[in-house]
């Protein structure tokens, strides 16, 4: 076998193990991280009263479609005059 072929292949096994092993460093979580996420009920308590349509600010939002996924499905408000006319909009 050539001097040149086993060199680079080697030197390309090397770099191809320590970027492995950085990215390997870079996902693990930092050691500042809380170990699990503290629940807090009053971030799920409703903030008023419950409504039959969405609004916003006070003002009231109109539907502009609806959104599924597999079996399930959701409507889509937006401010009224913002309905958008294609879907890349």
């Amino acid at each position: 076998m050539n001097r040149r072929a086993l060199g680079c292949g080697t030197l390309a096994a090397a770099v191809f193990v320590a970027l492995g092993v950085w990215g390997i460093s870079r996902a693990m979580a930092p050691p500042a991280c809380p170990a699990r996420i503290v629940y807090e009920p009053a971030s799920f308590e409703p903030s008023g009263p419950a409504l039959s349509e969405p609004v916003l600010d006070g003002q009231r939002l109109t539907e502009a479609g609806t959104l599924g996924f597999g079996l399930a499905s959701w409507s889509v408000w937006v401010e009224p005059g913002r309905v958008p006319g294609a879907s890349g909009e």
